[in-house]
């Protein structure tokens, strides 16, 4: 049977269990969520965490080896890989163009680190990217060197800019009107979504799905009804959904309350962890459950008490994004 006869009855065995049809089916090989690399009806989610992210004072500065030992060690675990470089190949091919979508929004407090995403182009490289085919990227280029990213837009190695205007002509996709980052539709084929795990004052949380209100020109205009069901709609995008091939979540520092923006320390607090996924939606549920905790730990209402349950998820599950319920979800926690 040939590779692409194999692929083929993989991707009908997913859609026939009902295996999560987002992110899983869009490796260019089939590595499945179990160790055997079979298939599993649960989207599974890795927590890896480290006592030595953190405690932070300021502005928090990672160390970038012990993200990428982290990175190594969840996506072993994600993949079922026995090695770092093998669980990467899974996820790259070498003749991919990366592009890392990163969240700055929030400022130097509270927004992906840099040390995060340079080690995720380290891996790519891993898996044999050259570097000038990977960037590093969101919505304006004077925001990535804000929030610690060195700008790279025409020199050699990794690039890193922002879209800057340049976006698609007016896409019409189910509630979404608006256009998409070029950067996205024209110079990748392998998107990693890494977004910081954070509350928001109108949608309850914002992460995975939320990250991609960066990739459009318009975000204001999808913010009605709590953002339901405009979030879920931009990433049922095939530019969005088709090219995803990883989640990796900041959950070094994560805030629950006053977000998007960091307002006070009061709500920030050293989770020290990063999730990786190949589904987005499951991220987001699992981030909503932290989020939780905390607010349950420090006297805070739940989001849900508090008008602001995050609807959207299991809107963006009804469209077959991924996951929204905890017994469709395997969530491993690591220490590191």
């Amino acid at each position: 049977m040939s590779e692409h006869t194999n692929r083929r009855e993989f991707l009908r065995r997913l859609v026939a269990t009902g295996a999560g049809a987002y992110g899983l089916s869009r490796l260019p090989r089939s590595s499945g969520s179990e160790p055997n690399g079979g298939l599993s009806a649960r989207s599974k989610v890795v927590i890896v965490r480290s006592s030595a992210l953190g405690p932070f004072e300021g502005r928090p500065q990672p160390d970038q080896s012990l993200l990428a030992d982290m990175l190594g060690r969840g996506m072993k675990e994600l993949t079922g890989a026995r090695s770092a470089m093998k669980a990467w190949a899974k996820v790259f091919d070498a003749r991919d163009l990366v592009s890392i979508k990163v969240n700055c929004i929030g400022g130097p407090r509270c927004s992906t680190r840099p040390e995060l995403a340079r080690a995720i182009a380290a891996s790519a490289q891993m898996a044999g990217v050259v570097p000038g085919n990977i960037t590093i990227w969101d919505r304006r280029d004077r925001e990535l060197p804000a929030t610690g990213h060195v700008l790279n837009r025409h020199g050699p190695g990794v690039k890193c800019y922002g879209t800057e205007g340049d976006y698609t002509d007016e896409v019409r996709h189910r509630s979404f009107r608006g256009r998409i980052s070029r950067i996205l539709t024209d110079r990748t084929t392998a998107l990693v979504n890494v977004p910081i795990l954070k509350d928001h004052g109108s949608t309850g949380v914002t992460a995975a799905l939320k990250n991609h209100y960066g990739t459009c020109d318009n975000p204001g205009a999808h913010h009605a009804n709590r953002c339901n069901p405009y979030l879920a709609d931009l990433n049922h995008l095939p530019a969005i959904r088709d090219k995803t091939r990883l989640i990796v979540c900041d959950a070094i520092q994560a805030v629950c309350e006053g977000g998007p923006g960091f307002r006070s320390s009061k709500y920030l607090w050293d989770y020290g962890g990063i999730i990786l996924s190949f589904d987005p939606v499951a991220v987001d549920f699992i981030g909503w459950q932290i989020i939780e905790q905390r607010r349950q730990e420090i006297g805070l209402p739940s989001l849900v008490e508090s008008g602001r349950e995050p609807k959207w998820i299991a809107t963006a599950e009804s469209l077959g994004l991924g996951a929204a319920r905890e017994d469709k979800i395997e969530s491993v926690e690591m220490w590191v």
